[in-house]
């Protein structure tokens, strides 16, 4: 069995503050060594349960973060940006079994994460995908159903775990934190990883879920922070705008709204 691995840093236990996401910042390197660990977790049980390659993917920040030494030697590691499309899900394709995301986090806009974002704290203010606010799970999971890779565990704040599995009824999560306003409550670190161990054997133990079914037709709306960005973007061809903020664009192909968005965001 082969498995693709996303990690990303807003939703592992205890972090609470963007300078912890920050390798410019001393707190960092604690939240990047509970990354690690959260991750290497999760492959462990995951090699413990017989798959053979898992592939792991670093999509947070530098996408340079996690120490590859500390995961069992069946893992490979894709660290930094290609340049493609797929962006957090470099590297995916028809060849693996299932996917697990670890340290998710809650879409821009929501309460549940004081670090909620979707894929630019800085610039974007929110995304919609055929009527509904989107995070970065979702348009991630969607990439891996692209493939026919279904996902198998979700890690991260209560929240997103929450709307996660109303989406994937099979789905295991754990949530490693609930956000409170600009705080969290989060489990001790040692407890996470426990649970992801539990959650990944869980997954593994039973017959794989299906991959998710993709829609027939997708429209994505991006509204930006700042109104110049917007008028920029909307030179992209087949790109229009609804406002001074917001940006649309509608396809057909999934890989068609990757490419959109890994130009305009």
């Amino acid at each position: 069995m082969k498995l693709y691995m996303s990690v990303d840093i807003e939703g592992v236990a205890g972090i609470s503050n963007w300078l912890e996401a920050n390798d410019k910042e001393e707190a960092y390197k604690y939240f990047a060594e509970q990354m690690t660990l959260e991750a290497a977790a999760a492959a462990e049980a995951a090699v413990d349960r017989g798959v053979r390659e898992i592939v792991v993917r670093d999509a947070h920040a530098t996408a340079r973060n996690m120490t590859p030494a500390l995961f069992p030697k069946e893992c490979s590691f894709i660290r930094g940006w290609a340049g493609n499309p797929k962006e957090m899900m470099d590297g995916i394709d028809e060849s693996f079994d299932g996917c697990l995301m670890v340290g998710y986090h809650s879409r821009a806009g929501s309460g549940e994460n004081p670090l909620s974002h979707s894929f630019s704290s800085s610039r974007i203010f929110s995304i919609t995908l055929n009527g509904r606010l989107v995070s970065e799970y979702y348009i991630n999971m969607l990439t891996a159903a692209y493939y026919g890779v279904p996902l198998l565990v979700l890690t991260g704040d209560e929240g997103l775990c929450q709307v996660a599995k109303q989406d994937l009824p099979q789905l295991e999560t754990v949530a490693t934190q609930k956000g409170i306003g600009d705080c969290t409550h989060s489990l001790h670190p040692d407890k996470a990883i426990s649970l992801i161990k539990e959650a990944v054997d869980k997954a593994l133990s039973r017959d794989l879920a299906k991959a998710f079914t993709l829609p027939k037709h997708f429209r994505i709306e991006i509204v930006y922070k700042n109104h110049p960005e917007c008028y920029k973007n909307s030179f992209y061809p087949g790109a229009q705008t609804d406002g001074s903020r917001s940006l649309i664009y509608e396809a057909d192909d999934w890989w068609e709204i990757l490419r959109f968005m890994h130009f305009v965001i």
